[in-house]
């Protein structure tokens, strides 16, 4: 079986939601070795504008200069998964199964107008990215709607669309969380910094102030991965 995964542009630093797609399929590739699984990043998306020389900088450093640029996830020595920068639309027509995640990604696959089981991976509302209107419109492509949380499970149901199934985001083993929950420190709060500002988490810090004020016992704890943190 040929499974194609359909990403954004390639990245060479963590990302989230990039993290959580190699994860499923390093597994999925670990458990079904006769399968192969193609990831394809194309660097011209819906709803982003067209940067001709900027793609051709990427599509040849990517693809020749850096083309271990999935490098910060551990593949380990799995012979059957592939990287693609470039829409390469024959190996998107001659796969099984197609996996498509951002919204940029999906409605690049539905412009492509092939027939093809797809599964929708759906892990947040992006209405940053595009209109609300074409988002919700998504839902309604046919897909199999998988999602991570049951927020956004509740966002589709309320949008009229049916939800495949819903898988939640798991704790990342280098966490190493071992302790039953009734027994951790209930004084306790952890939370993932991030610079972008739609993730709230200025308005986070500032909460937490206000916290250590009325409850200064309370331990904070932080992660981040290669983002400045705020010094106040």
């Amino acid at each position: 079986m040929n499974v194609t995964v359909i990403l954004p542009p390639p990245v060479d630093k963590p990302v989230g939601g990039y993290k959580i797609v190699y994860n499923y399929m390093k597994l999925y590739a670990l458990s079904n070795k006769a399968s192969k699984v193609n990831f394809i990043y194309p660097l011209s998306l819906p709803f982003k504008k067209r940067r001709v020389l900027l793609n051709i900088f990427k599509y040849l450093y990517f693809n020749y200069i850096k083309s271990n640029f999935y490098n910060w996830f551990d593949f380990g020595d799995i012979s059957t998964i592939k990287h693609s920068v470039g829409s390469n639309i024959k190996l998107i027509q001659n796969s099984d199964l197609i996996i498509v995640t951002a919204i940029r990604t999906v409605l690049f696959f539905k412009q492509l107008k092939i027939d093809k089981p797809t599964i929708y991976l759906i892990q947040h509302y992006e209405d940053w990215n595009i209109p609300i209107k074409n988002l919700v419109e998504s839902y309604h492509f046919g897909y199999r709607n998988v999602v991570v949380s049951s927020w956004l499970q509740n966002i589709l149901k309320n949008n009229n669309s049916n939800v495949s199934l819903l898988i939640p985001n798991p704790v990342d083993d280098l966490f190493d969380i071992t302790t039953p929950f009734l027994e951790r420190n209930s004084k306790s709060i952890f939370f993932l910094f991030h610079q972008v500002k739609w993730k709230g988490c200025k308005e986070l810090i500032e909460s937490l102030k206000i916290v250590l004020s009325k409850f200064p016992q309370t331990k904070i704890s932080v992660s981040y991965t290669h983002l400045t943190l705020p010094t106040t």
